[in-house]
């Protein structure tokens, strides 16, 4: 008899922002994406972050009673990460990145 294929679950992305650091002078550069996800459990605000090269970042997921609580978690991180210096960027930058942001 087979044994069931187990499917992974598949979260719908619902907002996402991009952003990094980078200071050469601190030998510094980081990224920081956060995500607000919706599955058959509910919804979640995910945070993944690290250096710029890691292959593993770091990950924190937090489950919400509703949109607007994601929302709030997901736009205060966004706006605490910018006021220490993080910007804005495509995903496609990131993931692209040998860690050499021009200042």
């Amino acid at each position: 008899m087979k044994k069931a294929e187990v499917k992974p679950e598949v979260r719908e992305i619902l907002d996402m922002t991009c952003l990094y650091y980078s200071k050469r002078s601190e030998n510094k550069n980081k990224f920081y994406i956060a995500t607000i996800e919706k599955d058959k459990h509910g919804i979640f605000v995910v945070f993944k972050y690290g250096r710029l090269g890691n292959t593993k970042p770091s990950k924190r997921g937090y489950p919400c009673s509703s949109l607007g609580q994601a929302q709030k978690k997901y736009f205060d991180k966004i706006r605490e990460q910018k006021n220490q210096g993080y910007l804005e960027t495509d995903l496609e930058v990131i993931m692209q990145s040998d860690g050499s942001f021009m200042e």
